[in-house]
């Protein structure tokens, strides 16, 4: 399961909309979400697939 798909089909709702892209087993994660919780969340989903290494979080915390 991709980074994106993961996150996608999430039951976290406000992670959802989050975008990521993998580079040489740098995962980096892009968008927006409410908390700094939904932010840790999404970075915790996707840290311990398969070739990622290093999880660079860029996402921005605004709530709606």
């Amino acid at each position: 399961m991709s980074g994106g798909l993961r996150l996608k089909q999430s039951s976290y709702f406000s992670v959802r909309g989050v975008s990521c892209r993998f580079d040489e087993g740098t995962l980096t994660l892009h968008g927006h979400v409410t908390t700094f919780y939904d932010k840790q969340i999404a970075q915790t989903l996707v840290r311990n697939m398969h070739g990622v290494r290093k999880v660079e979080n860029r996402l921005s915390v605004a709530p709606w």
